[in-house]
């Protein structure tokens, strides 16, 4: 799996492979491509907020996309990432989960 990890600093790129190599095993065999976009920026009242932009090469050839906003570098990134692990979970088991229904 090819990783792409877009950031302005190096600080952040590290806390960001620090934290994909925790969700890389659930991704392994089945996305070829993982690239990463984290930014700086503000809502309306000025808060500084963290917003990543995941985006997935899945193997089978479809994009899981994923836009995540928060205060927290690590939230922002985290959830983004298991964002994507559940959407690869249900593309590759979908009996899975009519089981649980």
């Amino acid at each position: 799996m090819q990783v792409n990890i877009e950031s302005n600093s190096t600080e952040t790129r590290d806390q960001v492979e620090q934290l994909l190599q925790f969700f890389q095993s659930g991704l392994r065999g089945t996305v070829d491509l993982v690239s990463i976009q984290v930014d700086r920026t503000y809502d309306p009242l000025g808060t500084a907020l963290y917003r990543c932009h995941l985006r997935a090469k899945v193997s089978r050839g479809a994009d899981i996309i994923v836009d995540e906003t928060q205060v927290d570098l690590q939230r922002a990134v985290k959830r983004s990432l298991d964002r994507c692990s559940r959407a690869v979970r249900r593309r590759f088991n979908p009996e899975r989960l009519s089981q649980s229904a």
